[in-house]
């Protein structure tokens, strides 16, 4: 593959197949999941990077979290953008290594398949950009917490 080639490559085929390759019944076994992991409950600011069309962002937010969904796929932030009605959701259209916020949030994560897309030094960037936006003492998918064994 090509350097950057993530910029276009989730247009709306592949995130229509990303969303048929998941049932509802695993969305929703996932976002319990970061509930419980993250510590997070309904009023907490969780994002979500990268949320492409907002599969687990649209959850957690019916649950009461204010949710932050990041993603570089136009598709995918328009389509959240048109999905998220009330629901208590800033969309931002960012690289998951330069996101142009600076408030901070009391949980993120990163789920599906995006956490190897660079290399090394693009991986060092998203975990700075996550470190950063992460109040001191929140929750991460990569959190100091250990992982319960299952």
């Amino acid at each position: 593959m090509t350097d950057g080639w993530y910029r276009t490559f989730f247009d709306q085929a592949a995130n229509d197949h990303w969303y048929a390759a998941l049932p509802e019944s695993h969305t929703e076994r996932e976002a319990t999941f970061l509930v419980e992991h993250l510590g997070v409950q309904a009023g907490d600011t969780v994002l979500d990077l990268p949320a492409g069309r907002g599969r687990l962002t649209l959850p957690l937010a019916d649950r009461g979290m204010r949710m932050i969904a990041a993603d570089i796929s136009d598709d995918g932030t328009r389509g959240l953008r048109a999905a998220v009605g009330t629901r208590p959701v800033v969309v931002v259209r960012a690289d998951m290594r330069a996101v142009p916020l600076r408030t901070q949030v009391d949980a993120a994560f990163c789920m599906g398949n995006s956490f190897g897309y660079f290399p090394v030094d693009g991986v060092e960037r998203f975990l700075g950009e996550v470190t950063r936006l992460l109040r001191p003492g929140a929750g991460s998918c990569w959190s100091r917490r250990p992982w319960p064994s299952r």
